[in-house]
């Protein structure tokens, strides 16, 4: 909404950008093993998570941190879709994931053992918008 992020003071609304009421769209892809996955997410004033283009989990509150089950059916390469909301006050978006033994870490960084995160091309995120998310995998499977 062209927010500048340097801007200071960041609240002054007079140079005709708005720091909120706004959301942020998030869109990638992630790559699963079959199984049990435990993410979380925390946004300023709520976040939503999809994954697969099922709901995952959501919150609504400035300062709650929360952590959702996700069973991926199979092995393979699975939209992910993160939606965060700003009202007012700050405004920070993180995706976690959640090793076994508990440890949070950000949620595409592979050295400390999330799954990879990709940020595809914007043609492959409209393929996946219209069901070509099972062509996806069958082109990982093979």
């Amino acid at each position: 909404p062209g927010i500048d992020a340097y801007e200071q003071p960041a609240s002054d609304p007079a140079d005709g950008d708005a720091e909120d009421n706004f959301g942020v769209l998030v869109e990638a892809c992630i790559e699963l093993t079959e199984g049990i996955h435990v993410m979380g997410g925390a946004f300023d004033d709520g976040i939503l998570l999809r994954i697969g283009g099922v709901e995952v989990g959501r919150n609504s509150s400035w300062n709650e941190t929360s952590t959702w089950v996700f069973e991926a059916p199979e092995t393979g390469i699975y939209s992910l879709e993160g939606i965060g909301f700003e009202g007012g006050g700050g405004a920070q978006l993180e995706l976690y994931y959640y090793l076994a033994d508990g440890t949070r870490i950000l949620l595409g960084d592979v050295a400390a053992g999330s799954p990879p995160v990709y940020v595809p091309e914007p043609a492959t995120i409209a393929l996946l918008g219209f069901g070509g998310l099972s062509m996806l995998r069958i082109r990982k499977k093979r």
